[in-house]
């Protein structure tokens, strides 16, 4: 049992968090590719994933850490996991300057944070500058009640999130969508995040 302050993000087996003055995490079956990690995973299952993440000490911070994809997703971008407390809050995937389509990103975005069909409360269109180029970017904020029961092969019962936001009443889910620098309307980075 890995017990810490949830955070966000996976993709692959379920797991069951429940909320306390932390959260615990029940470990289930081992990563076997960077798509089967979600927000609220425990780190642990990262950590062991050798051949699949590899430990960034650059993004080692206090409690935090970070884990980069030794490959690539089925789509083709590379992941940046973030964990705090013995649980992932956290994925960002990045993708070359060709990015992907709009709609495949919003679907990764929404697997990421297990919240199937749900409507965001907020949604932002931004332009924003980084590196003296302008880009734009969507911002999407959901319930923390967003985050849907997803059981999975091998799964023990709901979603990360789900389960890891019970009792936590000032939390909510962000996904973010960077575009390739214009005209592109191709999406070149992924972000979801636990609040």
């Amino acid at each position: 049992m890995n017990a810490g302050l949830f955070c966000l993000a996976t993709i692959g087996p379920a797991l069951n968090l429940q909320a306390c003055s932390g959260i615990q995490a029940r470990e289930s079956a081992p990563l076997t590719a960077p798509n089967l990690v979600r927000v609220g995973m425990p780190e642990s299952l990262i950590r062991e994933a050798r051949s699949i993440f590899v430990y960034d000490e650059r993004g080692h911070f206090g409690t935090k850490t970070q884990y980069n994809s030794a490959s690539m997703n089925t789509g083709g971008g590379s992941l940046v996991v973030h964990c705090r407390d013995g649980v992932c809050f956290g994925v960002e995937v990045k993708y070359d300057e060709n990015g992907v389509k709009r709609s495949d990103a919003v679907a990764l975005m929404r697997q990421l944070l297990s919240i199937g069909d749900a409507a965001p409360v907020e949604h932002d269109d931004a332009d924003i500058t980084k590196n003296d180029a302008k880009r734009r970017a969507e911002f999407f904020y959901f319930e923390k009640d967003s985050a849907k029961t997803e059981p999975g092969a091998g799964s023990t019962g709901g979603s990360p999130a789900a389960s890891a936001l019970q009792g936590q009443p000032d939390v909510g889910l962000r996904g973010e969508l960077y575009y390739a620098a214009a005209p592109s309307n191709r999406v070149n980075q992924i972000a979801v995040w636990y609040e």
